[in-house]
C-alpha cells in the first residue's frame, strides 16, 4: 500500500519564500522564512523535504559551493498559487541562482527598493 507524503503547513511555510524566488541558498531560505533554529537543523528539515516527501530539489553552485533548493512540481503544487510555476532547468539553473544571489546582494546594499524578476513575468503571461 503507496501513502501518499503531504506536505504540512509547516513545510509550506518554510517553503514559501520559493514561489518568489524560484531558487534560494539555504541561509537564504532560513533567513526568509523566519526559522527559528539553527541551520543545521533547518538543513535536517530541507533534506527530509527534498529526499522524502520530493518537495525540493538541490544545486551545488560549483563556484561558491554554496547548496540552493528550488521546488519541485510536487512542491509548487503546495507552495505556489499559480499552476504553471517553472523550477530551474538544467539550461538556467546557473543564471537564476546568480540572478537571486545579486538581486538580494542590491537590495542588502539598497541600491533599489523596488525589483521583479523575470519569472515573474513569464508566470503572469
Amino acid at each position: 500500500m503507496l501513502i501518499e507524503h503531504i506536505a504540512s503547513a509547516t513545510q509550506i511555510h518554510f517553503l514559501k519564500p520559493l514561489e518568489k524566488w524560484r531558487i534560494l541558498s539555504i541561509e537564504n531560505l532560513m533567513q526568509d522564512s523566519f526559522y527559528p533554529g539553527t541551520y543545521e537543523s533547518f538543513a535536517k528539515k530541507l533534506y527530509r523535504m527534498e529526499k522524502g516527501k520530493k518537495l525540493i530539489e538541490s544545486y551545488i553552485d560549483p563556484y561558491t559551493k554554496k547548496k540552493y533548493v528550488y521546488l519541485t512540481k510536487k512542491g509548487a503544487s503546495y507552495v505556489c498559487d499559480e499552476s504553471n510555476h517553472l523550477s530551474p532547468s538544467a539550461n538556467t539553473i546557473i543564471h537564476d541562482t546568480k540572478v537571486s544571489m545579486l538581486t538580494r546582494e542590491f537590495i542588502n546594499l539598497e541600491l533599489f527598493r523596488r525589483f521583479h524578476l523575470e519569472h515573474e513575468e513569464r508566470d503572469n503571461v
